[in-house]
């Protein structure tokens, strides 16, 4: 296990990796962006196309040349990421059910990214503080449930999220996908 830490500029993210391989890169002329995690298929149209082991990082590019930062719709896989823009826009974004979690955390007029809370917080030089509801709820269930945490300075990017990272620290949160409830009629007879 490795602890990788990119500085994209305005952002610092750090992953905790099992694997090399799952770390993708991605630079074009209009944006920087780090891809952590697998990914499986893309959806084309109607139809789900595999993504060969070798062919992430141009899938990422073309689909982000063509959608924007909606391309991450259309991935299927386990991942979570960042995109930084030239012009200093900086979005954060999670896979359908956030398989990895990214916490952040402002620092300095900027945020910091982590893949896992203790790396998050441990390597950084500042205090932080345990949220007495959230830290209850993690020894009790050994999790806790939401986006929240049991540290009061950091949250969870949401699942299915595209977060928007504004100037000052504030920033916006878009759910791309939502799952929806279809109930079919069973013929049991």
């Amino acid at each position: 296990e490795s602890i990788y830490q990119f500085d994209l500029g305005r952002v610092t993210a750090a992953c905790v990796v099992h694997d090399e391989s799952s770390i993708h890169y991605v630079e074009s002329p209009s944006a920087d962006i780090l891809l952590y995690g697998d990914l499986h298929t893309f959806r084309d149209g109607g139809k789900h196309t595999r993504i060969p082991d070798t062919g992430t990082k141009s899938v990422i590019s073309t689909l982000f040349e063509k959608d924007g930062p909606s391309f991450v719709s259309r991935l299927n896989g386990e991942f979570a990421g960042v995109i930084e823009y030239a012009e200093g826009e900086t979005l954060f974004f999670t896979d359908r059910l956030s398989t990895k979690p990214l916490f952040a955390t402002p620092l300095d007029g900027g945020t910091v990214l982590a893949t896992n809370l203790p790396a998050l917080t441990s390597s950084l030089d500042r205090e932080f503080t345990w949220s007495e509801t959230e830290l209850i709820e993690y020894l009790t269930f050994n999790r806790v449930y939401g986006t929240e945490t049991a540290v009061s300075e950091t949250d969870q990017i949401p699942p299915a999220a595209i977060r928007t990272l504004k100037m000052g620290g504030k920033f916006h949160d878009e759910t791309y996908w939502e799952p929806s409830y279809t109930p079919r009629e069973w013929d049991t007879g």
